[in-house]
């Protein structure tokens, strides 16, 4: 398989960049039904000057 781009993105070159994880319990409540459960996320923010510190990519996943 070969995939194309119709036109070109261009590259996001942050002047700063972290990475944030977890690793923990999430309790709460869903349409009135209680869940407990092991979460693991991870977020990737980058800062600019114009914007300050935004989620670039973001993941989350049972533990």
């Amino acid at each position: 398989m070969i995939a194309r781009c119709a036109r070109r993105l261009p590259a996001l070159r942050p002047a700063a960049a972290r990475v944030t994880c977890f690793l923990g319990t999430l309790e709460g409540t869903f349409a009135g039904t209680p869940f407990a459960m092991r979460l693991r996320y991870t977020r990737t923010w980058v800062h600019t000057d114009e914007h300050g510190w935004r989620i670039l990519a973001a993941h989350a996943s049972p533990a």
